[in-house]
Parts: structure tokens; C-alpha cells; sequence
């Protein structure tokens, strides 16, 4: 029960939830250490300032003189890290992705974006190849076929729904390649990156996806946040824009991780077992994200998730932030969100407030015995 890596702060946390759990052999995790911070309950306004409040807070604690390497963002699935990935972009903030697959990276989201793509421009050969390849009976060879009659062609859109492109595919591949017509016909109907992203997860590919992956359930669940996240946007271009910034489509998996010595660590919850960090920070505790909607049916379920959030807070040696986004956009509806039934059950004489401006220009936060304005960047 002697525990050498956290704050008693933190363990106290950690027992109180892992506590509710009723099956399970009674033991107290106990600190070696001395007293700390307490952990910080940080309620964000929504999804979107969660990531900035995230950012903008990496930036403050390197002020303080932590390193990147010192600060870990554990959530519970991976597509919690959709909107984070862009920000720590956008601000230039080195991280890394526990098991070393970024979000845009994944072959699941690089097969998505490439049907995009290629309603946005038919000349798109690597969106070409991409696609053809996921079709059955079509190999490099074919698809290199196809791709030189639309090349050649003055109409590259009207070229590949022509019967002399179909033709130079073999009989028995031919309905696979209809197939990816008509959904591109669909897709090219929707005006709405949201909608689109929808329609190609309801074809074919989520078949593809069932008959290829393991994990085909988790991987819908990241296709699902990515549509989510893309009907912010009014136009595909727009959405295609930032998403080029976020990945490279060149390979058929992902590159190589950063070069940079330091990064922070954006990790799930369950390839973050065995590990530890200074600094912790777990956003998305709302119910429906952690715990997950997809594990709270049972008793069992339920706590074995809990579980799962006491893994998360007890990851962190020095500093945790518990992060509650109060709002969720999706398709233009605005759903209120309640905080973690794993925070709520929690005495709040065990946490301690950050408070955020509602526009984010600075953060207010009471840490160390003083309050320290976080200035916008």
C-alpha cells in the first residue's frame, strides 16, 4: 500500500474514488511523500476552450520551469485528442502520442480524409490511390490504371465516371469501383464536411473497416469525433485546410515521432499504465466521455472504468488537473454535459478550483498559496 510516486494530495483523490467500487479488495494507497498541491477541478466553458485552456496552460507551466517531458495529457479514448493536436499545433508546443500514431495519422482517419479529398479536387493522385486501394480486387497495378486515364484527361471528374476508365479495370473489380463512384456522387451532393465524413462511414468503408481491424468498434467511435469536429466548419476547403496542418497523407500509416528531444506526452489512459509524470492533465471527465457511454451499461462496466480514472489521477507524481468541459457542439446542437459521476462522487475538500475567464484572454489560478494570471499568447 506504500506508494513512492504521488502526493498524498493526489492519493487521497485517487482512494475516494476508487472507494466507490464495491467489488474489489479494500486497500489505501498510503504516500511517501510530502505534502503537496491539490488537485485543480478546471471547468471550461466547452470542447474548444478545453483545448485552448490546455495549450495555454502548457505554455504557463514552462514559465514555471517545467519541461515538456514533465507533462502528460491522459483522456479516455482517441479521439479526445482531436481538437488538442490542432492547438498544441497552432501554438508550436513539441508533443508526442503515447504508442506513437497521431490522431490525422491513423490509417482509418487518412482513408476518411482521403474521400474528402477528393471531392475537393479530382486530380488528387494520392487521394486516388488511397481510395482504390481499399477496394477489393484492386491492386497497385489497377489502380495506377486508373489514375493515368484521369490524369490524362481535360475533365478528371467526368474521365473517372467514364465507361473507358471503368473498363480498364478487371470484370470482377468493376462494382467495387461503381461503388466508390456512387459515394463520391453522394459526397460531392452534401455541402456540409460533417455530413460527408457521416455518408462514408455509412457505406462500404464501414464494412472495410469491420472485415479489416479488430478494433473496428473504436476506430467508428474516432470516425464518429472527427465528424463531429469537422461540422464547426462551413465549407470543405476550410476543413481540409486545417486538417493538412495536422497530418501528413503521403504514407499508409504515420511517420516517424517528432525530432525534438522534448515533447509532451498525449496518451490514453490505458497505454499510460506503468508510466508517471510530474504533471497530469485529464480533460473530457464528463459523463458519456470518461466514463465512456460505451462502458457504463453494467455495474461491472461502471467500475471497471473507474478503475480506469483511478489509472489516469494516479499517473501524476507532483500536479493533476481535472478538466470538465460544460458544453459539447455537434451539427450545429448544443448539448449541456455533466460532470464526471467519477469527480461528483469525490468530497470536494479534495480538489480545488482553477477558475478560467469565459474568453480566455488570461487564466486566473490559485496555485502555490497565490494567484498567477495565465496572459494569452
Amino acid at each position: 500500500e506504500l506508494n513512492y510516486r504521488s502526493t498524498p494530495e493526489i492519493l487521497a483523490l485517487a482512494n475516494a474514488s476508487i472507494a466507490c467500487n464495491r467489488h474489489r479488495l479494500p486497500k489505501e494507497l498510503r504516500a511517501v511523500r510530502a505534502s503537496g498541491l491539490k488537485p485543480a477541478y478546471v471547468v471550461c466553458r466547452d470542447h474548444y476552450v478545453q483545448a485552448r485552456f490546455i495549450g495555454e496552460f502548457i505554455l504557463h507551466l514552462l514559465d514555471e520551469n517545467r519541461r515538456l517531458n514533465d507533462i502528460a495529457v491522459l483522456y479516455r479514448s482517441h479521439w479526445h485528442a482531436l481538437e488538442l493536436e490542432l492547438e498544441l499545433r497552432a501554438r508550436n508546443i513539441p508533443y508526442q502520442v503515447r504508442g506513437g500514431i497521431r490522431f490525422f495519422e491513423q490509417a482509418h482517419i487518412k482513408d476518411v480524409v482521403s474521400f474528402l479529398r477528393l471531392v475537393q479536387n479530382p486530380r488528387d493522385e494520392l487521394a486516388w490511390r488511397r481510395c482504390l486501394l481499399l477496394l477489393p480486387r484492386i491492386g497497385p497495378r489497377q489502380a495506377g490504371r486508373v489514375w493515368e486515364q484521369i490524369a490524362q484527361a481535360d475533365d478528371a471528374w467526368e474521365e473517372a465516371r467514364a465507361v473507358t476508365t471503368i473498363e480498364v479495370l478487371a470484370p470482377a473489380a468493376r462494382p467495387f469501383y461503381q461503388q466508390l463512384m456512387q459515394l463520391l456522387e453522394e459526397l460531392r451532393s452534401l455541402g456540409a464536411p460533417g455530413d460527408m465524413i457521416d455518408a462514408v462511414l455509412n457505406s462500404f468503408y464501414g464494412d472495410y473497416l469491420e472485415a479489416h481491424y479488430e478494433g473496428a468498434v473504436l476506430r467508428k467511435e474516432d470516425i464518429r469525433g472527427l465528424a463531429n469536429f469537422a461540422a464547426q466548419y462551413q465549407t470543405l476547403e476550410a476543413f481540409l485546410s486545417d486538417v493538412s496542418l495536422a497530418g501528413e497523407f503521403e504514407g499508409e500509416t504515420c511517420k516517424a515521432g517528432p525530432e525534438e528531444q522534448e515533447f509532451v506526452i498525449l496518451s490514453t489512459v490505458h497505454q499510460a499504465k506503468g508510466l508517471e509524470w510530474p504533471v497530469v492533465i485529464i480533460p473530457w471527465l464528463a459523463d458519456g466521455r470518461f466514463p465512456t457511454d460505451l462502458a457504463i451499461n453494467t455495474e461491472e462496466e461502471e467500475e471497471e472504468e473507474r478503475r480506469v480514472f483511478h489509472v489516469a489521477t494516479t499517473r501524476a507524481k507532483d500536479e493533476l488537473y481535472l478538466v470538465v468541459p460544460q458544453m459539447y457542439y455537434s451539427r450545429g446542437v448544443q448539448t449541456m454535459m455533466k460532470p464526471s459521476r467519477f469527480l461528483t462522487e469525490i468530497p470536494a475538500g479534495l480538489y480545488e478550483a482553477m477558475e478560467l475567464y469565459e474568453d480566455l484572454p488570461e487564466v486566473t489560478v490559485g496555485r502555490r498559496g497565490t494567484r498567477e494570471a495565465i496572459r494569452a499568447r
